[in-house]
């Protein structure tokens, strides 16, 4: 699917039949365009000191060896981008002592420390990550799902299509408002089944598509929702209490 502007896939969007056809052209954009930013994802999620890992190489081989390794822990068809392979490759093996710095503020001089780094492939995901979304033309290209699910919000309010943004604290996703129904559809998680990360009850992309409370909290039976457009909910939505939680937050929302 090629598009070159931001109002171009929304130019084709408004030629969808109904909202569900516009969701699923989006859902098109982003599995043929969109590039998870796994670096951040791991960075955020793994301590180097919970891992024993490699961290000492004699060979560039040995190196491309034990990424393919990493990358087998998160399923079979999961592989970083050629530019980020390229980029955790060049600094593996690289060893960092930590550093002290000094700093002065209102006439007081104080020293912090540099975490160092071991050279280890955790270590070489911290020391690469950003965090930043990559647009080109107003459409997004790269990020993690604090990245994308403002843009899902953006790409329906464009076309009427009424949508929030979830949070649980760790991971945001979108409610949006299909005939009259609040379901769920979180295309970070689609990208994750593209990759084939952290799959293995095998689901498909599919499955984070207009999707039921009840398929998301069986997915996901431990997932506790805390906040809706950054706004902290009074009591947060489980699989215990989602019936008249939604009730509570389809009122709050037409305040």
């Amino acid at each position: 699917m090629k598009v070159n502007s931001y109002e171009e896939l929304i130019e084709l969007a408004n030629g969808c039949k109904n909202d569900i056809e516009k969701l699923k052209l989006l859902q098109t954009y982003f599995i043929e365009n969109v590039e998870f930013d796994y670096i951040f994802e791991f960075a955020l999620e793994n301590s180097e000191n919970e891992r024993n890992v490699k961290n000492e190489f004699s060979s560039m081989q040995e190196k491309i060896d034990e990424l393919k390794k990493f990358e087998k822990q998160f399923g079979n068809n999961f592989h970083f981008s050629k530019a980020d392979e390229e980029k955790i490759i060049s600094i593996m093996g690289e060893k960092i002592e930590p550093t002290q710095k000094s700093y002065y503020l209102f006439g007081k001089e104080y020293t912090s420390t540099d975490r160092g780094y071991n050279g280890g492939i955790y270590d070489c995901l911290k020391r690469l990550q950003t965090g930043e979304a990559i647009y080109e033309d107003g459409l997004i290209k790269k990020g993690v799902c604090k990245d994308f699910s403002p843009f899902v919000k953006k790409f329906c309010e464009s076309c009427g299509i009424k949508c929030e943004v979830l949070g649980t604290g760790d991971h945001v996703f979108n409610l949006i408002n299909i005939d009259g129904q609040e379901r769920i559809f979180d295309y970070t998680r689609m990208l994750g089944i593209r990759d084939d990360y952290k799959n293995p009850d095998n689901q498909s992309i599919d499955d984070w598509f207009n999707m039921t409370y009840e398929k998301m909290l069986e997915y996901k039976p431990d997932r506790k929702i805390i906040y809706i457009n950054d706004k902290k909910l009074k009591e947060p939505i489980t699989r215990l209490n989602y019936k008249n939680t939604i009730k509570e937050i389809e009122d709050e929302l037409e305040k």
